[in-house]
């Protein structure tokens, strides 16, 4: 899968009605910026498998080792919770990657390697995980993780009590059971594709630690195993973290790194220009060249693997969109590759539901469909609506994504040419989040955002968005729970590949039931005296990698 897209441009037409939405060309705009091949998912036999420890490929052989004392990064949005076990929204996740770790983890190129567990090994039926932990792994607080935090922290991940919005990535979590002091064997009710990509999910906790002082203490001191130890916060403002000398691994590269929460995309850049930051996330697509190009600054850009899309509400009842030529018209009218190449600046990559981290990309046979107006103005007449019709739209505010404000601006100015009305509310993160779960109840439209970082592999994001049970989503399409349970329960890797190959050409070619917009790429720019380069497969900084150049 390479070419997708004819080469579209924005129309003269376009672009003045763009202009009068927002101008997001400016060299200085008013964006807010930013929440490989995969390896084969085919679980192990069932005799031990160990897995190799992971090779450096993260800093030059040059980097000489300038001031270590603190790193400031910048970046467009807030984790709403420190608990790894009371999670709100995939904001979350920088902080945590800093702070705690799963029993399996990911190298900087998206390979997985060891983690809190050296060796695994797998029943088989495939419901049964044997892990073996590493040997002296530390808390911050100076414990020694044991099989009693294991079991405690898989427990507590599906606690309803927590109220974690991912605890259904653990729906299949039957029991943990303790063999010994280093051993932990976790039971599902069923086999399930995603468990061992995922790292097995849970972050692992100290026990004695919460149940000693109550879990409201530790979501306000968090205590983890990762590289990084929670120091303070500020909220609205920052946090801050310091080295943890004790870790099991290689050591952070600075003493002291402190993250600044700032939406407005101008003000990350300016605190860069002016020295008084280190390294920004989220740079706005239209600043890019301007700081590629200044002397003492460097960009390093990653495939994020954030999945962009036009996200439906509810399609029953007396809504234009419940009919599928309505939502492939109103797909045909969407110039993608002008919103790449023009708002993102070609800092995406195109996809029609199996992304480029998952595994069996080059060999889906099906293409996002190309930019015709006139098509999905026959379309539109066919179904009874030739004069179109009025429709909500909602996007999050810049911050988690770059110019996510501007790209569906975009998609209403395009969908006006067709007679489409889309009347767009830029609404706050954490309300467009709550917006989408199921008991809301959500009408028009939104963008659909999810990272496959957890796991490397969609069937995460079907489950999260599109199944009749889903926590984000109101669609409920019989045919594609069936063909989503397939893909779940599949063990062969190139099998089940074909298989949610065929869920997405369901959902998408046979009834758009969403639009696929682009797979995101993102820019970084730092110090020069500041060696770090991104994850594959990851948006968030993890800071315990970067170097003093």
């Amino acid at each position: 899968m390479t070419s997708i897209l004819p080469n579209q441009r924005l129309t003269a037409r376009f672009v003045g009605s763009l202009a009068a939405l927002a101008l997001f060309m400016g060299a200085c705009g008013s964006d807010e910026g930013s929440d490989a091949d995969s390896e084969s998912t085919e679980q192990p036999e069932s005799e031990s498998t160990e897995q190799p420890e992971s090779e450096s490929t993260e800093q030059p052989d040059d980097a000489s080792g300038g001031d270590d004392s603190e790193l400031i990064i910048s970046i467009g949005s807030e984790p709403g919770s420190l608990d790894p076990h009371a999670l709100t929204a995939g904001t979350d996740e920088v902080f945590a990657l800093n702070v705690f770790e799963r029993l399996l983890e990911r190298d900087v190129d998206g390979k997985q390697v060891p983690g809190i567990a050296t060796e695994y090994s797998v029943s088989e039926d495939g419901t049964e995980f044997t892990f073996e932990l590493r040997e002296g792994v530390k808390f911050h607080n100076g414990d020694t993780v044991t099989a009693e935090d294991v079991k405690y922290s898989f427990e507590s991940f599906v606690d309803p009590e927590l109220g974690n919005t991912f605890a259904y990535l653990l729906r299949t979590f039957e029991s943990a059971e303790i063999v010994d002091e280093d051993t932990v064997i976790i039971h599902l009710t069923e086999y399930d594709a995603k468990f061992l990509p995922g790292g097995a999910f849970a972050r692992i906790v100290p026990k004695n630690f919460i149940e000693e002082n109550g879990r409201e203490h530790f979501a306000e001191n968090p205590v983890g195993t990762g590289p990084l130890k929670f120091v303070d916060r500020k909220i609205r403002e920052s946090f801050t973290l310091e080295r943890f000398d004790d870790y099991w691994g290689e050591a952070a590269g600075y003493e002291r790194y402190e993250f600044r929460i700032a939406p407005d995309a101008n003000a990350r850049v300016s605190a860069l220009r002016s020295g008084e930051v280190d390294l920004i996330s989220q740079v706005p697509p239209q600043n890019l060249e301007q700081l590629q190009n200044e002397t003492g600054l460097k960009v390093e850009k990653g495939y994020t693997a954030d999945n962009v899309w036009v996200k439906f509400g509810t399609i029953e009842g007396d809504v234009p969109w419940g009919d599928a030529r309505v939502r492939e018209a109103m797909d045909l009218a969407i110039d993608k590759e002008a919103i790449v190449e023009e708002i993102q600046n070609n800092l995406g990559l195109f996809f029609a539901g199996v992304a480029p981290l998952n595994g069996g990309f080059d060999r889906v046979d099906y293409e996002q469909r190309p930019y015709d107006p006139d098509r999905a103005r026959e379309l539109l007449a066919e179904a009874g609506y030739a004069d179109g019709f009025d429709i909500g739209m909602t996007t999050p505010v810049n911050g988690r994504l770059p110019a996510s404000e501007q790209t569906f601006q975009a998609i209403a100015g395009f969908w006006s040419e067709i007679g489409i009305n889309a009347n767009v509310e830029v609404i706050e993160y954490s309300q467009w989040v709550q917006s989408m779960r199921r008991e809301s109840a959500l009408e028009g439209v939104t963008q659909g955002l999810h990272g496959d970082y957890n796991t490397y592999d969609p069937q995460d994001r079907m489950q999260t968005h599109f199944p009749c049970d889903a926590p984000y989503g109101v669609l409920c399409d019989p045919v594609f729970d069936e063909m989503l349970e397939a893909v779940a329960s599949t063990v062969d890797a190139t099998t089940r590949e074909d298989l949610y190959i065929d869920a997405f050409r369901y959902l998408y070619i046979d009834q758009t039931h969403f639009i696929p917009l682009y797979s995101s790429q993102q820019a970084y720019a730092m110090a020069d005296d500041v060696c770090w380069i991104p994850r594959y497969g990851n948006a968030f900084v993890d800071a315990a990698r970067a170097d003093p150049c």
